[in-house]
């Protein structure tokens, strides 16, 4: 169980060795883990990496390579720019910030995993409580685009499943409505779209506050999901914290590049 769950995670994001430490992570409690054992579940973690570059390879005709073989791709930055010192309070401002909210994450799932000890302990109350905060978020978030409802822009005209990804909501149809676009998409749909940043959230430069209207959708698509993130992190559900953690971070990095 635990080379298996290792090798899924692994083969996600390319990374054998983070595979393996997060298998150990989440089961250090159980006290089958040995030296022994965290090696075959590396060994475990290595093959899989290897036999999913061996298929994309086949897949897509090109030379046997070890890079770039994690299953969960959502874009590529396509940029000429290159890091220098300056960049050094940016990644600092970041990091206090995420560091800050991942404690109040935990703090807040720690409380919360005890007053659901307390009183969501029938199956009848875990389904209730699944279904009042699924009920909660969806109206929530229709709530928020319905208030940005005239935030349009004109659609990029690109092609394909990235012009697929702009949703229109209530905008001409020849426009798109940035906020909608994040918020109605799916989570690996929003990531393709702020690899796409700023042609895809940006307003034009020739639009009246365009950039406080980048800052307004950033900042309430990040306590939107902020704060539902936090309050259902413990529903019984099956859910993780991966892909939520890579959305509030492009977030938070957008809006400090905006601010």
């Amino acid at each position: 169980m635990a080379a298996g769950a290792a090798a899924g995670v692994s083969v996600a994001f390319g990374a054998p060795i983070g595979g393996a430490l997060f298998a150990y992570e989440i089961s250090k409690p159980n006290t089958f883990w040995t030296f022994g054992m965290l090696w075959r579940v590396f060994l475990s973690t290595s093959v899989a990496c290897f036999v999913l570059a061996i298929l994309n390879s086949l897949q897509t005709g090109s030379p046997l390579s070890l890079t770039d073989s994690g299953a969960i791709k959502f874009g590529v930055v396509s940029s000429s720019y290159e890091n220098t010192v300056l960049d050094m309070p940016a990644a600092i401002v970041i990091g206090v910030i995420c560091g800050l909210l991942g404690a109040a994450f935990i703090e807040f799932t720690r409380w919360s995993a005890v007053k659901r000890k307390m009183y969501v302990n029938t199956p009848w109350k875990k389904v209730s409580e699944a279904a009042f905060m699924a009920f909660l978020t969806a109206t929530a978030f229709y709530l928020a685009v319905i208030i940005r409802a005239n935030n349009c822009k004109k659609k990029t005209g690109t092609v394909g499943k990235e012009l697929e990804e702009e949703i229109r909501f209530q905008c001409p149809p020849d426009e798109y409505n940035p906020l909608a676009t994040l918020i109605f998409n799916t989570e690996g749909g929003t990531i393709r779209q702020f690899f796409r940043y700023p042609e895809i959230i940006a307003a034009s430069v020739d639009e009246v506050d365009g950039g406080m209207e980048i800052v307004w959708n950033l900042f309430l698509y990040l306590a939107l999901w902020y704060v539902f993130f936090v309050i259902t992190y413990g529903i019984w559900v099956p859910a993780g914290v991966f892909i939520p953690g890579m959305i509030l971070g492009c977030t938070i990095g957008l809006l400090y590049l905006e601010l």
